[in-house]
């Protein structure tokens, strides 16, 4: 939330907080599957609900990396600018017959 220059309220607030509980539970479960993934995130809710929750988060056409996600990994990069950065390359079957290639840093 300290990151937001403009200050998260409302839905942006709602979104950031769903947010952080997706990546806690990715974090935790080393697994993307929402049903594993809701059953980690630190919430009094029942994990069904958190599971549809981050359903309708993820489909929602308001949510946009470049809102979400890019302003925090560019802090996280600037921060990180100092270091030799290593990336890992990754290609992944995905859906039917698709292939993912995913660029990540160690």
């Amino acid at each position: 939330m300290k990151l937001c220059h403009t200050g998260a309220t409302g839905n942006f607030a709602r979104r950031l907080n769903t947010l952080a509980g997706l990546i806690c539970g990715i974090v935790s479960t080393k697994s993307c599957h929402l049903p594993h993934v809701a059953r980690k995130i630190p919430d009094a809710t029942l994990a069904a609900s958190r599971e549809k929750r981050l359903s309708r988060c993820l489909k929602n056409k308001e949510f946009k990396a470049e809102t979400y996600f890019l302003p925090f990994a560019k802090l996280l990069l600037l921060s990180l600018s100092h270091l030799p950065l290593v990336l890992v390359m990754d290609g992944s079957t995905v859906g039917r017959g698709c292939v993912a290639l995913v660029v990540a840093l160690v």
